[in-house]
């Protein structure tokens, strides 16, 4: 496992977020969501390996805000951004 304080320009996604941080993003994106059928292709797609993610958003807070919604539907979030600043 990287430490995430070493490699914060590598791109990596840390696979937790920092405690507090956690919980404000719960509550800032708790009514962010995927519609049903975009939900059902990515269940589809992660079940059966590895997925990429593509997006028209730049933003970390665009990809913090993907990352928490797969993680609230249990599917594994990315692990690799590029351009990702999580701090």
């Amino acid at each position: 496992m990287r430490n995430s304080h070493k490699h914060v320009f590598d791109g990596f996604i840390p696979p937790q977020t920092p405690g507090f941080r956690e919980k404000i993003a719960a509550f800032v994106f708790r009514k962010a969501e995927f519609d049903d059928k975009s939900l059902e292709y990515i269940k589809e797609y992660s079940a059966k390996g590895s997925v990429v993610y593509a997006s028209f958003q730049s933003s970390n807070v665009s990809l913090f805000m993907f990352y928490m919604v797969l993680r609230r539907h249990g599917i594994k979030p990315p692990v690799f951004a590029l351009d990702y600043n999580p701090y």
